[in-house]
């Protein structure tokens, strides 16, 4: 069965694609009915959600190609999201390598 994992705070939330087919309206993606509003669910990441979804065990994990200290090196944390920063903080050997890179970059 298809699924999506939603996480939200500590909390995690499966939902099938193909039990809530029926809530994916057009609605649902962009609220205002404008396409070019903010409030528009990005096409991108529309294609990568579900995309996932179909993913099998038997398959390479998509995720392994992101280079995830990379991106927190290079600033993916916004300046006020602390409670991200603190989360990922947590692992502390990882927070290290993650500071290294963004070190030897001169940030």
């Amino acid at each position: 069965m298809d699924k999506i994992v939603v996480r939200y705070a500590h909390t995690i939330y499966p939902y099938s694609l193909g039990q809530n087919k029926d809530n994916f309206t057009t609605t649902y993606f962009m609220p205002s009915g404008d396409p070019y509003e903010g409030d528009a669910v990005s096409r991108n990441s529309i294609a990568v959600i579900f995309s996932f979804s179909r993913w099998r065990e038997d398959q390479d994990d998509p995720m392994d190609e992101i280079d995830d200290k990379e991106l927190f090196a290079n600033g993916a944390i916004p300046i006020d999201f602390n409670g991200v920063e603190e989360y990922v903080r947590q692992y502390e050997t990882y927070w290290k390598e993650v500071q290294t890179i963004k070190e030897k970059k001169g940030s």
